[in-house]
Parts: structure tokens; C-alpha cells; sequence
């Protein structure tokens, strides 16, 4: 290196020092640039580049760049001359984000993309669930990012906190705004500023090993390259042990940049420390401000209205079309809710009871069916492959039930592992992955406790229904289940099940059972032979059996 006459740093060829030295060029420090040596073709960083003047200068981020060139935000990337047209969705999941909630976003913005639609405001308003749903839907939305002429520009509107799942999918939107509102409660001098990290939940002190956090930073640090956001500061929000400053260059303070306290310390020759941005033993988490001057956000609005977002993009306040999930996604969704999904156990456990005690009824077991159906239609999406093997669980139980009905006598072995593997297929329904850490396992036993009471509950349920219902006018037909007590075949009740006459006429009669009762089977009376169920569970061929119980066309009887 070396001063020409006005002072201004030139380059010298160290083999003709002598000949630029005549030229009038000073040569301060004769010692050769490391990274330029003699006998290579140069191949400079970004860094050396900037130290040869070979570039004007350098941005952190994409974002950063559009600034420095006056960039309009709206002018997309792949040259698209379609007019602006804006959509608004607000994101909000009571679970927090899992796939469900990933696949209706999806379906409403590929909605937004059929309507010819260029921006999206995506108002963010909900936090924690499943981080790798939350990545596999920032992926997506960068793939509508860039999807040609059907591309969508998206900016995230965080109006008070993106916590984890949250941050992970607004670093998946091209923009990102935050709110910073005047809190009157406070006072006129502070304010209530919108705050972007914390992943505390999912990081926290023994919540997560080494291996875990390595995956998940090297998950949002490639996001959030890809993004053009700095990865330092998504480093910083999932990794404790980094220090983070920012510098100043010495031999130029117009250009600042984000590093490590250790790079600070390898190079303080040519870097000033300005001030600490994360200090060790710490996850960060950024307020709106401080988004704002590290090039996280792009605007910071003075209000929590979408309206103040779309005026800074250049669209009237309350022109926005709104983008919302389809009805079936709102009814799935409901489905979903702990509270629902426990009552449609209940009720499909009160359905299959109620078929088993009274066959031939249909009703019960139609309702049981529909109720079960919508359980995993609603959890399928929320659950993806994990759903088909919850349903194949769920089925290998009901037909390890059936056998023990009606093929094995007694209660066994059958019927305690059908029933186990009932309450595991649902359980497992509700989950997003199979479990594989002791905090899954315990939820997964928490749900299957939480379907086991319902499936209690629902044998006290089923035995009212099966006494009480029928003595409701109308209500009878419907679950077309007599009281044992009414006898009198005259009665309309006679006159509402199809054969109930001649079976009320069976009461008390004696017959001879033609096959094996486990506990169902054929037994002759006189002439007339008949379907029966044991009342014992087992009754071997040949036995005299009596009629003890007629209920609709189910007849109970005892061997004699």
C-alpha cells in the first residue's frame, strides 16, 4: 500500500516499488498484503475486497441494500408488472403453530395468488407449538416468494410479540414490521414497543441438548440467509453462549457491521466496539426498535391497525381485502380445540357402546362412526403421516374389541389390549410427531388419560341413554331402544322395532342353543330358530338356555 501525491491509498506491484516510488507514490509500510501474495490469482472475501477499494460497499441484508439504492419495496423481484393488489391475514392459533394451521395459511394464500393478488400483510399474533411446522411453513411461503409471475411479496406484522414459532415464520416473509404504540398507562413518555424472539420455551435451562440446538440453529440460520436477514441475529436468539457487539470501522465510521466479541478481538486493529448487542448467558430478544436499527424490521408503526402498515406501502387505510380460512379450516380447527376433540371421544365411545348392547339399532353405531371420523379428518392435517398410524392403532383395537364380543368368551386379554390401543390411536392423533422425548411421552399419556375418563364416562353415558331415552316420546323411535320392563305386546313400542312383537313373546320361553354362544349364537325354540346373546359370555351347544331379556330385537338368555 501506499500515497500518491494528493494522499489518496494506492496499490503497488512490491516488483516495481522503485519505479512508482519515481512516480511520486510514498510506500508507508513495505510489508506485502497477506492475502495478496505473489505466485496466486487473487481470490478476495468480501472483507479484502472492501480493503482493496475493489468495492464502494457492503450490506448485512437484502433489505439493507434496497435502502442504500432507494429500493421500492413493492417492486417485485422477478420483474412482474402486475398492479398491486394488498391482502390481509391475521395469523392466530390457540395451539400455537402446528400443520394444520401451516396447511390453511397455505390454502388462503394460494386463494390470494388465484385472485391475482401481489401482497399479503400478515399480522402475526400467536406463538409457541411446533418449531419444525413453523420452519417447514416459512420454507413454503419463501417458495410463493419466488414463484414467477404468481409470486406473492409477504410482510409480517408483528403488533406485540413473535415469540419462537412466531419469529420463525415471519423470518420466512420477505418484510418485517413491528409496532411500537404510545401506552397511555405509562405515560406519554414510554411506550409499549412489540418484542421479536425469546425462545426460552424451547431453549430454555434443560429443556433442549446439545444436538437439539444445533439443529435448530443451523435450521433458522439458513432461513434467515436465504432471507437476506443477518444470521448473526438469529444466532444470537437460540444460542446462549454468543456474544454479540457492534463495531465500527476505524479507518472509516460510516461503516458499521454485527460480529462476535471474539472476531472483535481478532481484529481490533481495524475495529472499534460501538456497543454490546447480546452478552453471554442469554438468548436474545429484540425490541421494535432495536429490530429497526439492526435491519430485522423494516418499519416500525406508531399503532397495533394493519391500516398503519399498509399506508407505509402505499395502499389507503381499509381498502385491504382480507385473505381468511375457508370454512372447512374454521370447522377443523374447531375440531381441534382439547375440549371438542374430548366430547367427540365421549360420544363416539357412547355410540359403539350403546351398538354392541342393543345391535341392529344403527343409530348409535352411525353416530359413533361420524363422531370418530371427524376426530381424525380434523387431526389429519395437524398431524400428517402420524394420523395413519394413529387410525390403523384406533382400528386394530375396535377389531381386537369385536373378537372379544363375539368370537372369545368372557373379558381378557383381547379386550384390555383393544382397548389400550383405541386410547393410543387417538391419543397419538393429537400429536404432531410420535413421541420421542420424556415431555412427549407425558403428553401423550396425559391425552390418553384425558380419552380414557371420556371412555369411562361414557359407559355411565350409554347405560342412561339405553334406560331413559326410550321413555322420551319420539326420542324412542329414533334410538329405537325399549325399556326391559314394558312386556305388553300391544303396546306401540311393539309396533316401532321390526320383529320386537314376536321377540317380546320369547320372554321366559326355553330353548336349546343350536351353536357355541361367545357370548352370541342360534338357539331353537320349538320349531322357530332365533339369535340370541349369552348373558354368561359362554354357553356350549346343546345347553337349555331361558329367555331372560328382550330389548328392541336383542334377546338375552341363561342357561337352565
Amino acid at each position: 500500500r501506499g500515497k500518491d501525491r494528493n494522499g489518496g491509498t494506492v496499490l503497488v506491484d512490491s516488483s516495481k516499488r522503485a519505479g512508482a516510488e519515481k512516480e511520486g507514490v510514498t510506500i508507508a509500510d513495505p510489508t506485502p498484503i497477506a492475502f495478496a501474495p505473489r505466485g496466486q490469482v487473487g481470490l478476495f472475501t468480501a472483507k479484502q475486497a472492501e480493503e482493496l477499494g475493489l468495492i464502494r460497499t457492503r450490506a448485512e441484508n437484502r433489505n439493507e441494500l434496497a435502502e442504500k439504492f432507494n429500493l421500492n419495496p413493492l417492486k417485485p423481484e422477478n420483474g412482474t408488472d402486475r398492479p398491486p393488489l394488498a391482502f390481509r391475514y391475521v395469523l392466530r392459533a390457540k395451539g400455537g403453530i402446528d400443520y394444520g394451521v401451516k396447511e390453511s395459511l397455505l390454502r388462503s394464500l394460494r386463494g390470494v395468488v388465484q385472485q391475482k393478488g401481489t401482497v399479503v400483510f400478515l399480522q402475526i399474533e400467536t406463538g409457541g407449538g411446533n418449531l419444525e411446522a413453523a420452519r417447514d411453513l416459512a420454507a413454503e411461503l419463501q417458495k410463493l416468494q419466488r414463484a414467477g409471475e404468481e409470486s406473492l411479496k409477504l410482510v409480517a406484522f408483528i403488533p406485540e410479540n413473535a415469540p419462537d414459532t412466531a419469529a420463525v415464520v415471519a423470518l420466512g416473509c420477505s418484510d418485517i414490521v413491528m409496532s411500537r404504540r404510545k401506552d397511555a398507562a405509562a405515560g406519554a413518555a414510554e411506550s409499549a414497543e412489540a418484542t421479536f424472539g425469546d425462545f426460552e420455551a424451547y431453549l430454555g435451562k434443560g429443556k433442549a441438548d446439545v444436538n437439539a440446538q444445533a439443529l435448530i440453529e443451523k435450521s433458522l440460520v439458513s432461513l434467515a440467509e436465504e432471507q437476506g436477514y443477518s444470521p448473526l441475529i438469529v444466532r444470537g436468539m437460540v444460542d446462549a453462549n454468543l456474544s454479540i457487539v457492534r463495531a465500527r470501522k476505524a479507518t472509516d465510521a460510516s461503516v458499521v457491521r454485527l460480529m462476535t466479541a471474539e472476531e472483535l478481538d481478532a481484529d481490533k486493529a481495524n475495529w472499534k466496539q460501538e456497543r454490546v448487542i447480546k452478552s453471554k448467558g442469554q438468548l436474545l430478544k429484540l425490541s421494535a426498535t432495536e429490530a429497526e436499527q439492526l435491519g430485522l424490521a423494516r418499519f416500525v408503526v406508531d399503532g397495533r391497525d394493519l391500516d398503519d402498515v399498509a399506508i407505509k406501502y402505499g395502499f389507503e387505510p381499509g381498502k385491504l381485502r382480507e385473505a381468511t380460512p375457508g370454512s372447512l379450516d374454521r370447522f377443523a380447527e374447531f375440531l381441534r380445540i382439547p375440549a371438542v376433540t374430548v366430547l367427540l371421544v365421549l360420544i363416539g365411545f357412547t355410540g359403539l357402546i350403546l351398538e354392541l348392547k342393543v345391535p341392529g339399532t344403527t343409530v348409535p353405531g352411525i353416530v359413533a362412526a361420524l363422531a370418530f371420523i371427524l376426530l381424525f379428518w380434523a387431526h389429519t392435517a395437524f398431524s400428517g403421516q402420524v394420523a395413519v398410524l394413529a387410525g390403523a392403532i384406533f382400528v386394530l383395537g375396535l377389531v381386537l374389541i369385536l373378537i372379544e364380543v363375539f368370537v372369545l368368551p368372557g373379558f381378557g386379554a383381547s379386550g384390555v389390549l383393544g382397548i389400550l390401543f383405541m386410547l393410543s390411536g387417538l391419543a397419538l392423533a393429537t400429536m404432531d410427531s410420535i413421541p420421542q422425548t420424556a415431555a412427549g411421552w407425558g403428553t401423550f399419556g396425559i391425552r390418553s388419560s384425558q380419552f380414557l375418563f371420556s371412555m369411562i364416562g361414557s359407559v355411565g353415558l350409554a347405560f342412561a341413554i339405553a334406560r331413559f331415552l326410550p321413555r322420551i316420546p319420539y326420542a324412542n323411535r329414533m334410538m329405537l331402544v325399549p325399556p326391559a320392563e314394558r312386556t305388553d305386546p300391544t303396546t306401540e313400542l311393539r309396533e316401532s322395532v321390526a320383529g320386537a312383537a314376536q321377540a317380546m313373546d320369547l320372554i321366559g320361553a326355553v330353548g336349546t342353543a343350536v351353536t357355541v354362544l361367545r357370548p352370541a349364537g342360534n338357539v331353537r325354540f320349538g320349531d322357530q330358530f332365533v339369535d340370541v346373546v349369552a348373558d354368561g359370555g359362554y354357553i356350549p351347544a346343546g345347553a337349555r338356555v331361558k329367555v331372560v331379556l328382550v330389548e328392541g330385537n336383542r334377546i338375552v338368555v341363561k342357561e337352565v
